[in-house]
């Protein structure tokens, strides 16, 4: 049906596809922690010791696995402060879970956020 070539060729590209597709779901469903410190003279010492979480595109559906790590990470991180820079919800997602995740925060000097293109373009209009 298919010459020895043409076969070769297909099981390649099946082979390579699969490694997109790998690669893809890998870097949707991992958590990256960074730790930075800044020292900075001119601020006077103002923010010494304060300990800022940073966390975007979390895209939440549900409250399942990944947003229960990420919770677990942030609970033993214990930052001051949590910034949420944007797509916190899902594209056809309601609010509500991305509410309910944010609400078991609690950090000193609380949570403050940007809305990103899924909360703007949300079907439930709820911005």
């Amino acid at each position: 049906m298919f010459s020895k070539g043409r076969k070769i060729f297909i099981i390649i590209l099946i082979a390579v596809l699969l490694l997109f597709a790998a690669k893809a779901y890998y870097d949707t469903h991992s958590i990256e922690v960074r730790h930075y410190e800044i020292r900075d003279s001119a601020l006077g010492g103002v923010l010494d010791g304060l300990k800022v979480a940073h966390l975007s595109d979390l895209h939440i559906k549900t409250i399942g696995l990944m947003e229960n790590k990420i919770l677990e990470i942030l609970k033993n991180e214990k930052p001051d402060l949590i910034f949420v820079t944007g797509d916190f919800i899902s594209f056809k997602g309601a609010y509500e879970p991305g509410i309910s995740f944010l609400r078991q925060l609690k950090p000193p000097y609380g949570i403050y956020g940007v809305l990103g293109n899924t909360e703007y373009s949300n079907e439930n209009g709820c911005v």
